[in-house]
C-alpha cells in the first residue's frame, strides 16, 4: 500500500519514507545480525548494526526521492489524458513563482508538476481539503457575490480555467498567456 499511493503522487513520497524507514531498519538488521558482523567485538556490533541499517534505509528512501518525482520538475513522464492543461504547466516552468486559482478537478496534476514552486489554491483531494475551500473555489470560478474580495485574500498570481468560466469574462486586467494556453485552458496572469 504505502508504494502503491506514493510512487505516483509524489506528495506522499516523504510518508512513505516514513513508513518504509522503520521496516527497512528491521529487515536489515536482521540481516545484519545473520552476516558477518557478529565477528565484531561486543562494544562495536551495536553501532555498526546500526550504521549499516541507517545507510540502506537512506539508500532506498534516497533511491526513490530522485527517481523522477523531485518538487519543481516538469517531466511529464507519466501519460496523463489530453484533457488536463499539460501547456499552461510547461508556460508555468518559465515563470516566477506565485499563487494559481484552478478547479479541483487538475489540483492534483497542477500540484504533481508545479509543487513546491507554486501554489494550488485546490484540488481534489476532498478528505483533507475543507469545505469552506471547495464553496469558495466554486464561488471565484462561477464570479459570484463576493469573488473579488476572494480573489484580494489569496493574492493569484496566475490563473489556469476553461474558457467556459464566468470569472474569465471578469479578469479584463489579466493577461492571457498564448504558450500556456490551448483548446480547453487559458492560462492567465495578472498584470503588473
Amino acid at each position: 500500500f504505502p508504494s502503491h499511493d506514493s510512487f505516483p503522487h509524489r506528495r506522499y513520497i516523504p510518508f512513505w519514507a516514513l513508513i518504509v524507514t522503520p521496516i527497512l531498519l528491521e529487515l536489515s538488521s536482521s540481516f545484519a545480525a545473520n552476516s558477518r558482523l557478529n565477528n565484531l567485538p561486543a562494544k562495536f556490533l551495536g553501532s555498526t548494526k546500526l550504521l549499516y541499517s541507517l545507510s540502506l534505509s537512506l539508500i532506498v528512501t534516497l533511491v526513490v526521492a530522485v527517481s523522477g518525482r523531485l518538487p519543481g520538475r516538469t517531466s511529464q513522464s507519466f501519460d496523463f489524458p489530453d484533457d488536463y492543461p499539460k501547456q499552461a504547466v510547461l508556460a508555468l516552468s518559465t515563470k516566477p513563482p506565485g499563487n494559481i486559482l484552478n478547479h479541483p478537478d487538475i489540483g492534483g496534476y497542477l500540484t504533481f508538476f508545479l509543487w513546491p514552486n507554486f501554489k494550488i489554491f485546490i484540488d481534489d483531494r476532498n478528505q483533507v481539503v475543507p469545505e469552506t475551500r471547495y464553496i469558495e473555489a466554486f464561488k471565484l470560478l462561477k464570479a459570484e457575490t463576493g469573488w473579488e474580495e476572494l480573489f484580494d485574500k489569496y493574492d493569484f498570481r496566475y490563473a489556469i480555467l476553461t474558457r467556459n468560466y464566468p470569472l474569465v469574462a471578469r479578469l479584463i486586467d489579466w493577461e492571457i498567456v498564448p504558450e500556456g494556453s490551448d483548446e480547453e485552458f487559458l492560462l492567465l496572469e495578472r498584470r503588473e
